[in-house]
């Protein structure tokens, strides 16, 4: 897949999309990193609680039904395109407003309390992961749909505990991000795979 259809997929899933979603991620998260300044919590504590609410907030709009809607649509399955490109098209929508709620929360915590970058990329990195392992969700059914978006949250859930428990350092947080890696990988591709061999007919 070249740069241009990637980016006319991405553009075309992202014309489908509300901008209601994205200003809520904004507001929502800038609120919540304005209540987290204000609190008596640290910074690892407030970003271990962003972290786990952008991942939240990115399964709740990577498998909702709108995303669904456009994940089945018809037009996507006549293109000439493999399945691990559209995977790639339709990941880009999701991944770019799970970003918002963790970037927006730090803007709000910055107000107040000094910030130190290197903390606030594990809320960035759990929002991606739980993006990508939700994006699943939206080709299944009931509760296998459940399922992923369970072990969306769960991942994101993990990745946040461990970074509590390390080390507050910049080499710490970017040895999560790493870490984090192979789960958006293999979430991308298995969310390929699937849409691989999904049927749209099915759903007529």
């Amino acid at each position: 897949m070249n740069a241009r259809t990637l980016t006319a997929l991405a553009r075309w899933h992202l014309g489908r999309l509300t901008t209601f979603d994205a200003l809520a991620a904004c507001a929502l998260g800038f609120l919540l990193g304005v209540v987290c300044a204000w609190s008596p919590f640290g910074e690892r504590s407030a970003v271990a609680l962003v972290a786990f609410s952008g991942a939240v907030f990115a399964i709740a709009f990577a498998s909702s039904p709108g995303a669904v809607r456009s994940t089945r649509s018809l037009f996507l399955f006549s293109a000439p395109l493999y399945g691990r490109e559209l995977a790639r098209g339709l990941a880009v929508a999701p991944c770019l407003l799970a970003v918002l709620f963790p970037l927006a929360a730090c803007a709000g915590w910055s107000l107040e309390r000094q910030t130190h970058a290197s903390n606030w990329l594990l809320p960035l990195v759990c929002a991606l992961v739980a993006a990508l392992i939700a994006l699943s969700a939206t080709l299944r059914e009931s509760w296998r749909a459940s399922l992923y978006r369970t072990l969306a949250l769960c991942s994101a859930a993990g990745l946040a505990a461990l970074s509590l428990r390390s080390h507050d350092d910049a080499a710490s947080h970017v040895a999560v991000a790493l870490l984090a890696l192979p789960l958006g990988f293999f979430a991308l591709r298995a969310f390929g795979e699937t849409l691989a061999r999904y049927d749209p007919l099915t759903d007529i």
